[in-house]
């Protein structure tokens, strides 16, 4: 079955993109890769995460990632395959936020409440 790729919610009440850098010890990669979730001969090419509801006494729920990986051995490769097929395997498996956090040296979100499409979008803030 044809899936898009995308973050999404229950209710979609923010809405926008993100950006990351991969953390320079642990990345995303090599976690998966001490975890069994990457075979020799798998390329990372994207990645979701999500978290559930929270609660009221502030608990954090673990991170739901989805993992789309394709048989190349590197980029080159993984851009040639994905040129030619939109076949992937599909991997979850959860982490702590922690962990999430760490995977990455920076990360970045910019959200959109829903029918405000601020992305890509000139601005000019006024001082407080």
């Amino acid at each position: 079955m044809s899936q898009t790729f995308r973050a999404e919610v229950q209710y979609q009440d923010w809405s926008g993109d993100a950006a990351a850098d991969d953390a320079d010890f642990v990345t995303i990669r090599e976690y998966m890769k001490e975890r069994g979730l990457m075979k020799d001969g798998d390329f990372l090419v994207a990645i979701r995460g999500s978290n559930g509801e929270n609660t009221r006494n502030m608990a954090v729920t673990p991170m739901w990632v989805t993992a789309l990986l394709v048989p190349a051995r590197d980029f080159d490769a993984a851009q040639k395959y994905l040129a030619q097929s939109n076949r992937v395997r599909e991997v979850r498996f959860e982490m702590s936020v922690l962990e999430w956090a760490a995977a990455f040296k920076r990360f970045s979100v910019a959200m959109s409440w829903q029918g405000f499409d601020m992305a890509g979008r000139d601005y000019v803030a006024d001082d407080e």
